[in-house]
C-alpha cells in the first residue's frame, strides 16, 4: 500500500472494492463452485482489508472495530466521509 495515498483516493477504492466485492458474492450465489470466482473473491477481501487499514491508520475508522490507534479514540472524531471533508 503506497504511503502518501490521499484520504480522497483510499476512500475511492474502498467504494470500488465493496462494489466489486457485492456483485462477485452475487456471482457465487449463483455458481458457488467456481475456483477462479473464489480465488478471485479472497483476493478482493484481502485488498480491502488492506486498504481499509491504510485508511483507518490515517484516522478515518470505517466502522467502530477499525479504531487502529492504541492510544487514542478516533472514531467518529472526524467528518464522516461522505460529508466530503475527508
Amino acid at each position: 500500500m503506497e504511503q502518501n495515498q490521499s484520504m480522497e483516493t483510499l476512500y475511492a477504492k474502498l467504494q470500488k472494492l465493496d462494489f466489486a466485492i457485492v456483485e462477485l458474492a452475487l456471482y457465487l450465489d449463483s455458481y458457488p463452485d467456481n475456483a477462479a470466482a473464489l480465488d478471485y473473491y479472497q483476493k478482493l477481501i484481502a485488498e480491502r482489508e488492506a486498504v481499509s487499514t491504510a485508511y483507518a491508520m490515517g484516522g478515518c475508522p470505517m466502522t467502530i472495530l477499525d479504531n487502529k490507534n492504541p492510544n487514542l479514540w478516533e472514531w467518529g472524531q472526524r467528518s464522516w466521509p461522505w460529508q466530503n471533508d475527508v
